[in-house]
């Protein structure tokens, strides 16, 4: 990742090695179960197959930077968790941490806040879970 100043120039760049994941066949089926309306996967599924299969998935699927300026990268999102590498201010790496969250709204000081939907209505929630540092 890089960060750059206003003007365009390189102020920070921060690299940290990780093992890719690979796509599975259920990745592929989650996905396709998220969208609400209904589509024609079978001319989905011939389009994709005339193209070289995706081995692995993107190595960042989100950015967010906290309250507290620490930079928080999303590694993983599957329903109901996220996996998250996060980063001090000044760059260095701190460790993952994995969030019982689809989606991170926003970190705090102390706590984390996000949506999860409720797999038997499909209404969204609100949740929060405490943070330690």
């Amino acid at each position: 990742m890089k960060r750059f100043y206003t003007t365009g120039t390189v102020s920070r760049i921060i690299r940290r090695l990780a093992d890719p994941i690979p796509v599975t066949a259920e990745d592929i089926e989650e996905w396709k179960a998220g969208f609400s309306l209904p589509w024609n996967w079978d001319l989905w599924d011939e389009a994709m197959a005339k193209l070289p299969p995706r081995e692995f998935r993107p190595a960042i699927v989100g950015l967010l930077v906290d309250s507290e300026g620490y930079l928080w990268v999303a590694d993983r999102k599957d329903r109901a968790r996220s996996e998250w590498s996060v980063f001090d201010p000044d760059g260095r790496w701190l460790g993952t941490v994995e969030i019982p969250l689809e989606h991170v709204e926003w970190i705090g000081e102390d706590l984390i806040l996000g949506v999860n939907e409720d797999p038997d209505t499909g209404v969204e929630v609100v949740q929060g879970y405490r943070l330690s540092r």
